[in-house]
């Protein structure tokens, strides 16, 4: 797992989500999530909600490239503003049509005052194979 800092405690008050857009080979967020954002980069949403509980999800709704941290937090449910789906930042599970299926989920943990994602260890590049030439 690699650690990401993505906030500042203050950055995301209890009952409140930021989303943000995290590079994954540098594990380094370089702005708010973007629902089709550049190559190699992740949109996520934290969640704190107002019992002071921490989540982290994929901030694209499966249905529709909606960003779910554009919408609205029941608890520790993220409404999805372009269908109306919600979605357990909790589990990633879609709670009701039209979307199915689920949204990644992230352990969160704050250290002080400062948030961090852990997200998987990027696979390395696989070596690419060179031809072999003929010896002269």
């Amino acid at each position: 797992m690699t650690s990401v800092l993505v906030a500042s405690v203050a950055q995301i008050p209890p009952d409140s989500a930021l989303g943000v857009q995290i590079a994954t080979q540098s594990a380094t967020v370089i702005g708010r999530s973007r629902a089709e954002g550049p190559p190699d980069t992740l949109p996520v949403v934290v969640v704190h909600t107002a019992d002071g509980e921490w989540f982290a999800a994929g901030d694209q709704c499966p249905h529709r490239p909606y960003l779910l941290s554009g919408g609205s937090l029941y608890g520790c449910q993220l409404e999805c503003p372009g269908h109306g789906s919600r979605f357990d930042t909790q589990s990633g599970q879609s709670l009701n049509p039209p979307a199915v299926g689920a949204v990644p989920t992230y352990p969160v943990t704050v250290t002080g005052e400062e948030v961090y994602i852990e997200l998987p260890t990027p696979d390395p590049e696989p070596p690419r194979k060179g031809k072999k030439g003929k010896a002269r």
